[in-house]
């Protein structure tokens, strides 16, 4: 199967966790020793502390998250992605409000599937 076709079903399978706040799943995207780098909190490491900021995420108000593949490459055992982000948060005065950003991402292909191993996510403004 193409890397191509793998990574857009790993961007659905988050996207879809996402959606039902489903914070287990969106962190089985995530290899068990998975890191993501992000200006809003301190590095997060490993499955538990990334179901842990989703959750936080999730407190947030964020709803209708959108991930756009920006561009990748793969040689077959490791990858990388740039994905554009998007999601929708209750603005200061309480209106809705768009937030985005890009996320570099590195995936390893362990025992056949591919996971996120890095994330280091960087906002539009």
């Amino acid at each position: 199967m193409r890397f191509e076709t793998q990574l857009k079903g790993l961007i659905e399978d988050y996207l879809s966790a996402y959606a039902a706040h489903d914070a287990h799943g969106c962190a089985a995207v995530y290899a068990p020793d998975g890191v993501i780098m992000t200006p809003f909190e301190p590095i997060v490491t490993g499955r538990p502390a990334i179901q842990s900021v989703h959750r936080d995420w999730f407190d947030d108000s964020e709803r209708e998250k959108r991930i756009d593949i920006v561009e990748y490459h793969s040689d077959g055992f490791y990858a990388h992605c740039l994905l554009h982000w998007s999601v929708i948060v209750d603005g200061p005065d309480g209106l809705p409000t768009q937030e985005g950003g890009c996320s570099l991402n590195i995936l390893e292909c362990r025992q056949g599937e591919w996971l996120i191993t890095r994330t280091a996510l960087i906002p539009d403004q």
